[in-house]
């Protein structure tokens, strides 16, 4: 609600923050599996490729900071 106590419409925004891979996923072999985009990533696995889609994607190297300002502030 807005603070006249309307009700306001407003986008749901779908919005990915992709991890790093952690250190025992790398010490167990693992490796990064996921090519970010600015809207797609794309999933890399032995059962092929997979593409999704989202309003936002935020890479490996994203900060809190930068997801909040972006998504959370306005």
């Amino acid at each position: 609600m807005s603070k006249s106590g309307k009700a306001t419409r407003q986008n749901v925004r779908v919005i990915c923050r992709v991890r790093p891979t952690n250190a025992r996923e790398i010490r167990e072999g693992g490796s990064t599996c996921v090519k970010c985009g600015e809207e797609q990533i794309d999933v890399q696995s032995e059962g092929g490729n997979n593409k999704f889609n989202f309003d936002r994607v935020f890479g490996m190297e994203s900060t809190q900071v930068e997801v909040f300002q972006e998504s959370a502030a306005p």
